[in-house]
């Protein structure tokens, strides 16, 4: 799972959005994951406008990091579509 976040969170941050999805999904399986890795999954599937599969990672990130404003108006904008 470890190589799988690096490996999503590359792609995503190469705006890779549809392909880092998969390691992603496999990446933040594990107990804890890294909030990162977590941040990345909402984001990409946000996106690849897969909101509904978005809307708990989102809601996620939103609780870690709760000044990002980015973040609630995905969350925001995810729960309308």
């Amino acid at each position: 799972p470890v190589l799988c976040g690096w490996k999503g969170r590359i792609l995503h941050d190469d705006s890779e959005y549809e392909k880092a999805i998969p390691f992603l999904m496999i990446a933040v399986r594990v107990p804890k994951p890294d909030p990162d890795v977590v941040y990345c999954a909402g984001t990409s599937l946000y996106y690849a406008d897969r909101f509904a599969e978005a809307l708990p990672y989102l809601g996620k990130t939103a609780r870690d990091y709760p000044g990002d404003a980015d973040i609630r108006f995905m969350k925001a904008y995810a729960l309308f579509k």
